[in-house]
């Protein structure tokens, strides 16, 4: 179902992929407002002591701000965190799918990406980029990878990369599948940075 390219084990040994797929979930339920609280609570509680740097510093954000450091950028979950622990931002509310993979990003510090497995063409791959490969992303745009990121791939092209994010072609609807019944994976990467990138 799934393999890990050499380059990836070259440049980045040790990086972990971890993928579920959940069939027949209604999306058109979201979040109840106890189920947010918790999850909300269950936030503060792990990441409200301390500072921003002390938060970048621990595991496992260390290893995606190095990760994003290394391409110019800085780890989206982190600033993601840092707006709900200052009240600046809460979770979305037109999806339940996506409230929780949204919590899940928030509680886990782990980066994630939802897609619907019916646009999915098996087996997957998760490999480097050349830098030169392009897709559309989530936004509508045609994107260009960068130079060696992660990426990860299906029969018909990029599901994802981690600079640029998911594609639209795979994304999750409200129209998949009749009934608003998804055939949902989640995809989520953990890098490991030992190497300097070449």
């Amino acid at each position: 179902m799934v393999t890990i390219d050499q380059g990836i084990h070259t440049l980045y040994g040790g990086t972990k992929l971890g993928l579920l797929i959940m069939k027949q979930v209604a999306d058109d339920c979201l979040l109840s407002e106890t189920q947010i609280a918790s999850g909300l609570t269950e936030i503060q509680r792990r990441y409200a002591q301390g500072d921003k740097t002390t938060r970048a510093a621990s595991y496992p954000i260390q290893a995606y701000t190095a990760y994003w450091k290394k391409f110019g950028g800085h780890y989206p979950v982190l600033a993601q965190l840092e707006s709900i622990l200052s009240g600046k931002k809460t979770l979305p509310k037109e999806s339940g799918l996506r409230q929780a993979m949204f919590l899940t990003e928030l509680e886990s510090m782990l980066l994630t990406a939802g897609h619907d497995v019916s646009k999915v063409q098996l087996p997957l791959r998760l490999q480097v980029t050349q830098g030169s490969e392009t897709y559309v992303s989530l936004s509508g745009r045609e994107v260009t990878t960068a130079k060696d990121d992660m990426m990860i791939c299906d029969g018909a092209g990029i599901l994802s990369s981690m600079m640029r994010g998911p594609d639209a072609q795979s994304r999750m609807t409200a129209t998949t599948d009749q009934g608003h019944v998804k055939n949902f994976a989640h995809i989520c990467r953990e890098p490991n940075v030992k190497r300097k990138l070449p």
